[in-house]
């Protein structure tokens, strides 16, 4: 499995790293913008990250931007809905807007509020059937 991990707090890069890192490779990135140019450059080489992490608030460009550029770059490429990347925001944001922008702006899969607990992460996983 391959997955991606965007958050401009090393500290949360690396619980989330620790938390995924046995469920497949992990890719890291700081901001938006970097998460966006990770997904271009698998989707060049016709492929996907499986699961993808965005945290909402960081520089350059936010989470709720990049997943909606990162949806135009999976549709631009032709990527049917079920094989797109199953994306995950996480933040300190749990007002409804936030959720809601997630969800139904950009085609979430889901929204963990940090402070993340690793067992919930898992549990929403195996729940989804993705690990």
């Amino acid at each position: 499995m391959r997955i991606l991990i965007t958050d401009d707090d090393e500290n949360h890069l690396l619980l989330m790293q620790s938390i995924l890192a046995p469920f497949g490779d992990c890719d890291c990135a700081s901001n938006g913008q970097e998460a966006v140019d990770a997904v271009a450059s698998l989707l060049q080489e016709q492929s996907t990250y499986d699961l993808i992490f965005l945290d909402i608030m960081m520089p350059v460009m936010d989470g709720q931007e990049a997943l909606r550029q990162i949806r135009a770059k999976e549709k631009e490429a032709r990527v049917e809905p079920m094989q797109q990347s199953k994306v995950f925001m996480t933040s300190a944001l749990d007002d409804a807007d936030n959720v809601w922008e997630a969800h139904f702006g950009g085609l979430a899969t889901g929204y963990f509020v940090k402070p993340i607990r690793p067992s919930v992460v898992v549990r929403r996983l195996e729940e989804l059937e993705l690990i």
